[in-house]
């Protein structure tokens, strides 16, 4: 049997009324849900291919029974040689494609499927085509082989047909009885009539399983169908919701909103693709839809109703905000070790002058002898810029050793208004030099803090020094203490400049500073408050900072009035 020969069966089959529209209807959906100009069944006969069916789409090029003879290099005949999908995203860097008759169509992109007789012969292909390129994702892919199915149902039907009606031309040739005849006619119709119902069940059944909300509405914007993916969401059914609105089902805030579009395709004429939409379900839950809606019209040309594919992509929209928040948390950090570095060249190298210069003025005697008062000076102030710049050292090598976990902590019983009273001590002459009121409140029967003593006044000093920063002349700083039956509580309060409202979230990261007076805030390292808020927390405690600008700042710690079982490493 030659290669042509073997078609030569097609030529004397022909589907059924009703199973045609059935295809129609199918290609029709198959061409909007893809989103393609063209979607095609095409039929090979003994010579020639023809183009049995077209989708009813705009921009679909190609005439319904329009033939061409094989071996003009058409992607069908590679997919009815081959028995499998092709799949073409563009022909025009493909040299093979060169004479192919569809890209003087301008269809440069092509998926298709070849349709099976069910004795294993090519009947033909349905396809999707495509004027620029185009990748067919796995769900057009799908659809397709689903959509192919539904054919290939139809074959089997068509091929039964043929049987009978072999088996009647056997039968007459026997001179079977007419009764026999009419009665074989009967059934024929009814299998036919059967089939096309099958089909039409297994249309909606695609299309129930698909993985969107996949609905058509009227004129009056009532829904016409709704597959099930859509009523499960909407809490109804996909019969209970035909002849309703979307305002009657899921209420009128997302009911009028879709009502409008809906109006705007009927007006316009034209599609909506790929907007994003949301809508809120019963849970409350917000979900982000990527819509397109387009037009079916009716055999006058006239929009008869509209079609809706809703894909729900919140996943997608909630990684995307997170991935932006990421990279905005990313470039602040960066920046703000940019900024610490360049405070930290400045702090060094202003102090180091400072002692280099003082160190040579005292080895060059340049006011005579040593012994001299100026010599006294010049060592206090390379005592002053040393302690700042260890001070500095310090500062790094704690934020360093608690982020290594490194920094060793021992537990132990603390008289928390002994600890206040000398760090206090510690300062207050420095709080007298700047005329700022520095006082203590302690409440009475305080119970012993179980901490790192050293841990706890590195925090109470480091709080200290900010308010001291901070805090003009003739203000007040006040610590408190105070405990609760579950926990000890440690407050710093200010009458300083305080904190804008909007750099509290991140006053407590790493090289992060004020920059309400740029002339202080660029003063020491920024690490201040993130040693503070590290060691809190690897105390089991907890730091909450209120501040109003131009009013002061309260920082509280609390602290858990339990003993732990064992001490552990930071």
């Amino acid at each position: 049997m030659s290669e042509n020969s073997k078609y030569e069966i097609f030529d004397f089959i022909e589907p059924s009324a009703s199973l045609r529209e059935s295809w129609q209807r199918s290609i029709n959906v198959l061409a909007k849900a893809t989103n393609v100009p063209a979607a095609l069944i095409m039929r090979v006969h003994s010579q020639e291919i023809e183009v049995f069916l077209k989708s009813q789409t705009d921009g679909n090029v190609y005439e319904m029974g329009e033939r061409a003879q094989l071996d003009t290099g058409l992607y069908c005949e590679t997919v009815m040689s081959t028995g499998q999908e092709l799949l073409v995203l563009n022909a025009l860097i493909d040299p093979k494609w060169d004479d192919n008759p569809d890209i003087a169509l301008d269809m440069i992109s092509y998926c298709g499927l070849p349709l099976l007789w069910p004795t294993g012969a090519v009947f033909g292909t349905i396809c999707i085509l495509d004027t620029q390129e185009n990748p067919y994702s796995d769900l057009c892919r799908e659809l397709l082989e689903q959509f192919r199915e539904i054919i290939q149902a139809g074959l089997s039907s068509l091929y039964e047909n043929h049987q009978l009606s072999e088996a009647k031309a056997d039968s007459e040739k026997a001179n079977q009885s007419l009764e026999q005849l009419v009665d074989e006619r009967t059934r024929e119709l009814q299998r036919a009539k059967s089939d096309a119902d099958t089909s039409e069940r297994t249309l909606h059944a695609v299309i129930d399983a698909i993985p969107a909300m996949i609905n058509a509405k009227d004129r009056h914007s009532r829904y016409i169908f709704m597959n099930r993916y859509q009523a499960d969401l909407y809490g109804t059914t996909p019969s209970k919701a035909v002849g309703k609105t979307a305002s009657e089902i899921v209420g009128e805030s997302h009911g009028n909103l879709t009502r409008a579009i809906d109006e705007e395709i009927f007006q316009t004429n034209t599609a909506k693709l790929n907007y994003e939409e949301s809508w809120h379900d019963f849970n409350g839950d917000q979900h982000t839809l990527l819509t397109t809606k387009v037009p079916l019209h009716d055999k006058s040309g006239v929009p008869a109703n509209v079609v809706t594919v809703s894909l729900d992509i919140s996943n997608r929209k909630r990684a995307e905000i997170e991935a932006l928040a990421a990279k905005e948390h990313a470039e602040k950090s960066n920046q703000a070790k940019s900024t610490f570095l360049a405070t930290m060249s400045h702090e060094f190298r202003t102090h180091l002058n400072a002692i280099l210069g003082f160190s040579e003025l005292i080895r060059s005697q340049s006011f005579g002898p040593l012994g001299s008062d100026k010599y006294d000076e010049y060592a206090n102030g390379i005592h002053d810029s040393g302690a700042h710049l260890l001070t500095l050292i310090n500062d790094i090598l704690n934020i360093s050793a608690i982020e290594a976990r490194k920094r060793h902590t021992v537990k132990e019983s603390i008289n928390i208004k002994d600890l206040l009273s000398t760090c206090l001590r510690n300062v207050v002459q420095d709080f007298e030099n700047r005329g700022i009121s520095l006082s203590l409140k302690t409440a009475d029967g305080l119970p012993p803090l179980y901490a790192d003593k050293r841990s706890i006044v590195q925090i109470v000093q480091n709080l200290l020094s900010n308010a001291l920063k901070f805090t003009n002349q003739n203000g007040t700083v006040e610590i408190s203490a105070f405990a609760t039956d579950q926990e000890i509580c440690i407050e710093v309060s200010d009458t300083g400049i305080g904190i804008p409202t909007d750099q509290l979230p991140t006053i407590l990261e790493p090289f992060s500073q004020s920059h309400l007076n740029p002339d202080i805030a660029q003063e020491g390292t920024g690490l201040g408050l993130a040693i503070v808020n590290s060691l809190v927390d690897f105390e089991d405690g907890n730091l909450n900072i209120e501040s109003e600008v131009g009013k002061g700042t309260v920082v509280s710690l609390t602290f858990p009035n339990a003993k732990p079982i064992e001490s552990k490493q930071a």
